[in-house]
């Protein structure tokens, strides 16, 4: 609903569906930027992010990109990925990032409604 709410300030219109990627490709530029540097701000700050980063990567061999783009297509057929986990043909995904997603656009959403989240 957030990503909804960013597009709703940015358009002045309502954008229906629930692909993640799909409305975050519909918020403006200058937020996405805000967004991705908030993230990688909180990325940085985090030590238990950082291992949890490199033990996907050593023992998954899941490359995690600290951005919103790629946090939201790693996950977003994580579920699926899981639930028919004996298809091994699936690319391989992971939920990982949500809080730190949450807070850069409830920051970003915040900001376009007027009020300081801090």
């Amino acid at each position: 609903m957030v990503i909804k709410s960013i597009a709703y300030y940015e358009k002045n219109t309502w954008i229906a569906g629930h692909n993640l990627i799909k409305l975050y490709q519909q918020i403006s530029t200058e937020s996405k930027r805000e967004i991705n540097n908030n993230c990688k701000k909180l990325y940085k700050q985090s030590e238990h992010a950082k291992k949890i980063i490199k033990q996907l990567k050593k023992q998954a061999a899941i490359k995690v990109n600290w951005n919103a783009m790629a946090l939201l297509s790693l996950s977003a057929n994580a579920f699926e990925n899981w639930r028919y986990a004996f298809d091994l043909g699936k690319k391989k995904s992971c939920f990982i990032g949500f809080s730190e997603l949450y807070e850069s656009f409830a920051n970003v959403n915040d900001s376009l409604k007027g009020i300081d989240s801090k």
